[in-house]
């Protein structure tokens, strides 16, 4: 089977903890197949599928430049939100904020791919870190109060890009192959061009 593998950040072990009590709280009111190990927890900006290892060093070196160019983000919880049906919904995921600095690092990024000849995306971009996957009994439904909610963590900073493979036969299934740092607040190119 061939190797898959995408681009996302990892999420701080600080909100391993709290995040798996909101998966607790999930579980309550809905049933779903698939729960995420905290050490999956990820920010996803670009699934790449199947790609060689020499198209591999290509993404990565394309990424180091997108890593060079731009600050750390400053990242914001919004509320459990999901995708697919409604009352069934295939996804549950803890939302995060789409800022302007994190819409910028996303744009960059799937500019940065492009030019290594990857399709543009097109899917909305919508920044989440999954809690669980697939709706588990047709018979029932999520109590809809639950869906919505605000997720009362703190801020985080997100500080690398990061490549990873998926392993699915493994767990935790998420892989990283290299992790790609982002300048400090305040020392970015943008930034000293601005001086």
């Amino acid at each position: 089977m061939a190797a898959h593998y995408f681009i996302g950040a990892k999420i701080p072990t600080s909100f391993y903890e709290p995040l798996r009590s909101l998966q607790q709280h999930l579980a309550s009111h809905a049933v779903m197949k698939q729960w995420t190990h905290e050490e999956d927890f990820h920010l996803t900006f670009a699934f790449l599928g199947s790609v060689s290892l020499e198209k591999l060093d290509e993404i990565n070196d394309a990424l180091l430049s997108v890593s060079q160019l731009n600050s750390s983000v400053c990242m914001h919880w919004t509320t459990i939100a999901s995708f697919g049906k409604e009352k069934q919904p295939r996804v549950v995921y803890a939302g995060v904020e789409k800022t302007g600095p994190l819409l910028r690092l996303h744009a960059a990024i799937e500019k940065a791919l492009q030019k290594t000849g990857r399709t543009p995306e097109k899917r909305t971009f919508t920044p989440h870190v999954t809690l669980a996957k697939r709706w588990a009994d047709q018979t029932q439904q999520v109590e809809s109060d639950f869906l919505g909610k605000p997720i009362h963590l703190p801020s985080w900073s997100l500080e690398k890009i990061t490549i990873f493979e998926i392993k699915p036969l493994f767990l935790p299934k998420y892989h990283v192959l290299n992790d790609l740092p982002l300048q400090k607040i305040g020392t970015s190119y943008e930034m000293l061009n601005r001086e």
